[in-house]
């Protein structure tokens, strides 16, 4: 598990990121963007993570993380186990599994720019509307 934070740059509250192929660009443009990011690599680690802290504010987890859950069940936990933490799951939908849940879905494959703007975007709104 590794922490990335840009110096100078304001921080908004950690974030774990479980993903995939998408988590070396995104973890490092989160960032940069001034939140501090712990990076894991299976739903096992992102519960084992969350359940050692509680000043965790998001979970960025891909569709097909490994581990005992995928990204829509690891939502589905999340949201049950920890409401106040917000979620965002990456992947391509297959079929209407997040519906039952709060978590936000971006749609991958995209652009890299179009999908860092994305979850920046959502987790600056939710950081600066409360």
């Amino acid at each position: 598990m590794s922490a990335k934070r840009r110096r100078g740059v304001r921080f908004h509250g950690p974030i774990v990121v479980a993903i995939s192929a998408v988590s070396s660009f995104l973890a490092e443009a989160l960032a940069e963007a001034g939140f501090l990011v712990f990076h894991v690599t299976s739903s096992d680690e992102a519960i084992s993570y969350l359940e050692s802290r509680s000043n965790i504010r998001w979970l960025i987890a891909d569709l097909n993380v490994r581990g005992c859950f995928d990204g829509a069940e690891l939502a589905h936990f999340v949201e049950k186990r920890w409401p106040d933490i917000g979620v965002v799951v990456l992947g391509i939908p297959v079929q209407p599994i997040l519906r039952a849940t709060r978590a936000t879905f971006i749609s991958t494959p995209c652009a890299r720019p179009v999908l860092i703007n994305r979850v920046r975007a959502r987790l600056h709104f939710t950081v600066f509307s409360n």
